[in-house]
């Protein structure tokens, strides 16, 4: 999955799109935000001895933003419209906060709650072993999730990281709120 700060810009932008409401399924959001091809939706294709060229994200990519935005109950799988989350994150006064809500809202469903989340890295970090800090590999290790699962709650983790809902460093260790 790309870089989860490109992924918070992303869901913006997803959210951008939907208030547009010119879209009545998740497939034509991917395409509509395909077409206006937004620079968060970009990449470089650079090829060996050629310059380097932007190319739009495919359909597919998009969609895994969008179903990022499904699973945060920002967009609606059904309408592809904003629900009453989405339409409160769309403002940007309160999109941190929002995504903040719905990502312990999501990580209740996979019964990890952020106090659990923060129980862990305060006893991964009592035990102070060099081979089990608090990444989030190791954090979701502490949970046995499914893969699938797995790269949900990376992203998810990293987004609430984000938005201020748990602490984390530089190099992706989480740390709990008392040690800012």
């Amino acid at each position: 999955m790309p870089s989860e700060r490109i992924l918070y810009r992303k869901i913006q932008v997803v959210l951008d799109e939907a208030r547009r409401d010119q879209a009545s399924t998740l497939e034509e959001l991917a395409e509509n935000i395909q077409k206006r091809s937004p620079l968060n939706f970009t990449y470089f294709n650079v090829r060996l001895g050629k310059r380097a060229v932007v190319e739009v994200c495919k359909t597919e990519t998009i969609r895994k933003t969008i179903d990022i935005c499904v699973d945060l109950n920002l967009i609606n799988g059904d309408t592809a419209k904003l629900t009453p989350w989405g339409r409160k994150a769309v403002d940007p006064n309160y999109y941190d906060s929002t995504l903040r809500q719905q990502l312990k809202n999501a990580l209740e469903r996979f019964d990890v709650g952020v106090v659990k989340i923060e129980k862990t890295i305060q006893k991964m970090l009592a035990e102070a072993k060099p081979d089990r800090i608090p990444t989030w590999d190791a954090i979701s290790d502490e949970f046995n999730l499914k893969s699938r699962d797995r790269e949900k709650f990376h992203s998810f983790l990293t987004l609430l990281g984000m938005c201020k809902g748990i602490t984390y460093s530089l190099k992706k260790i989480y740390l709990p709120k008392s040690s800012k």
